[in-house]
């Protein structure tokens, strides 16, 4: 319900994905946090991108939680010491996660 309340709040349409299986049970924690990288991401999107739609993906891979946030903006993000994305590689390190960006221009 939080997911889907933040997609409908996004000034950029965005379609929501979710597959979670087993793990809908998330520890508060883990939950909290993926909700906090996925608001974080879909701003970060509606800020910078130019995009005209977002998709959140949250789903599940090898018992571990994946959340993904595409758009079909202009690309070129990329991360910066002490800025938005290096922030959220750091909180999601603090989980036991990896962070990934893929942001090509165009």
């Amino acid at each position: 319900a939080a997911l889907e309340s933040l997609a409908t709040r996004s000034s950029i349409p965005v379609t929501l994905k979710t597959e979670l299986g087993a793990t809908a049970n998330l520890p508060d924690e883990v939950a909290r946090n993926a909700y906090f990288v996925a608001s974080e991401l879909i701003a970060n999107a509606a800020k910078h991108s130019q995009a005209t739609a977002i998709t959140l993906s949250v789903t599940t891979a090898d018992d571990a939680l994946v959340v993904a946030v595409t758009d079909d903006g202009v690309g070129g993000a990329v991360e910066s010491v002490g800025h938005g994305l290096a922030w959220l590689r750091d909180r999601a390190a603090g989980m036991g996660g990896p962070f990934e960006i893929s942001s090509p221009d165009g």
